[in-house]
């Protein structure tokens, strides 16, 4: 996989996802689309993900290990199509719903008990007082 220097990748016209800063999974997403309405926001992104090295594992949101990365020497995790849409209902209360199908790589379909792909759906509902 070719490499380009940081300095490159940042000068891209990408918005970069670095919800985690510091963990070594590197992905790239983000489209914001027109917006249907008043007070609703949809957005798509597409988002690739590769260890950094064979050593990492794939963690969970809490923190928790859910793929050793001593099982495979794969780097390539998957890629994922992500669809979104907010709706702030009035200045209270919000929803949001996000869709992502998981196209598993190497790393992910190598694993233990590794799969070629899954799907995630959550929606939430917001008050602020």
């Amino acid at each position: 996989m070719p490499q380009i220097s940081t300095q490159e990748f940042e000068r891209l016209p990408l918005r970069v996802h670095d919800f985690l800063g510091g963990v070594p999974l590197h992905d790239v997403w983000a489209v914001d689309l027109p917006r249907p309405r008043s007070g609703i926001t949809l957005s798509a992104g597409w988002g690739f993900y590769w260890r950094e090295s064979i050593r990492d594992g794939l963690y969970g949101i809490s923190g928790n290990l859910v793929v050793p990365g001593n099982t495979t020497s794969a780097r390539y995790e998957g890629n994922r199509p992500i669809f979104e849409a907010d709706w702030q209902v009035n200045r209270h209360l919000s929803t949001h719903v996000n869709y992502i199908y998981v196209f598993n790589g190497p790393f992910g379909q190598q694993a233990i008990h590794g799969t070629s792909g899954m799907s995630y759906v959550s929606p939430w509902v917001t008050y602020e007082f």
